[in-house]
């Protein structure tokens, strides 16, 4: 008779199916993204770089998972507006126009904060704070965003976004370089076409170099955001980053640190589960040894006794011999 063996379920890409736990779960150990104020990129290998264009763009584009920021005119920079994901093997299309107007597959979705809204395929889109949105895909990927609005600015609101995805096998996007620039095409419910000249950067004098020092050093910016919000400043009068960044990176190291905790523990579980296998296996070579040494004490005696036992009957026998004669 042929056993029968549940077959093994399939997970998405990403994915690895873990016995014990009887679901799908994240494999490796991820990576983070970040697209900031005006926008400042940090890419998935740490590089960082600017990116004075308006239009949309592909921010990652990986299997299963992609997202699109759309970048409007601030000043003479620009910012992310708004953000659209494709998940779920890009047959799920999110589009979050602010926290409170998110449309999935055309549909609008209104969340309260502490409200998710999951999708049939896998997924979700959780509103977790007033101005902070994220949005899920089955495989374990998501975009994490944080709304800014202010009176005065140029435009309503700008984003910052978190992207996170589980491997870097066939991704691309600004994520990955500053030079994989992709416009967006298809995701977004309607195209956006700007009317607004490529941005070149403004070549500073010393004079203007110095007074965007005293505003940046005015406003207590950070010695490492310093470059960046001087380059605001001259480029387009006013670093809409230099108070929030600082909490934006605080956010993001957060999240990295829980992700990387919950991969910790399991690496330390590992760890001690090898460290008692390997007792048990010292053990057990240990009682091969000792048993090893008894068997070949035992085979000795044996050998011995038989060695003996064979004189004994050579004995015997000559005797008799030697009586008949």
């Amino acid at each position: 008779m042929k056993r029968c063996v549940k077959p093994t379920p399939t997970c998405p890409s990403g994915q690895k199916y873990n016995k014990k736990l009887k679901k799908c779960v994240a494999v490796g150990r991820g990576h983070f993204c970040r697209s900031s104020g005006d926008p400042h990129f940090g890419t998935f290998d740490g590089k960082t770089f600017d990116l004075y264009k308006v239009g949309d763009f592909e921010l990652v584009n990986a299997p299963g998972f992609r997202v699109d920021a759309r970048h409007k005119k601030w000043n003479t920079a620009a910012v992310n507006e708004r953000f659209a994901v494709l998940i779920n093997h890009k047959t799920d299309r999110v589009e979050v126009i602010t926290e409170e107007k998110v449309l999935v597959n055309g549909k609008s979705v209104r969340l309260n904060v502490g409200q998710t809204y999951t999708i049939a395929a896998g997924g979700n889109i959780h509103r977790y704070q007033a101005n902070r949105i994220k949005v899920t895909a089955k495989n374990g990927a998501y975009v994490d965003a944080i709304f800014h609005h202010g009176k005065g600015w140029p435009l309503p609101q700008y984003t910052d976004l978190i992207v996170f995805v589980p491997q870097l096998r066939k991704t691309t996007g600004l994520c990955v370089a500053a030079n994989q620039v992709k416009h967006a095409v298809g995701v977004f419910a309607h195209e956006y076409n700007p009317h607004f000249p490529e941005v070149k950067k403004v070549v500073a004098t010393a004079d203007q170099k110095a007074k965007a020092l005293a505003r940046c050093t005015a406003r207590k910016v950070l010695k490492r955001h310093l470059n960046m919000c001087i380059t605001d400043m001259i480029q387009s009068g006013f670093s809409i980053h230099a108070r929030d960044l600082k909490a934006f990176e605080n956010r993001m190291a957060k999240d990295i640190k829980k992700f990387a905790g919950k991969r910790g523990k399991k690496l330390g579980r590992g760890k001690r589960l090898g460290k008692k296998f390997g007792k048990k296996l010292r053990r057990g070579k240990k009682f091969v040894k000792r048993v090893g040494r008894k068997g070949r004490k035992f085979a000795g005696r044996v050998k011995r006794f038989v060695r003996r036992g064979i004189k004994k009957v050579k004995r015997f026998a000559t005797k008799k011999v030697g009586g008949r004669r």
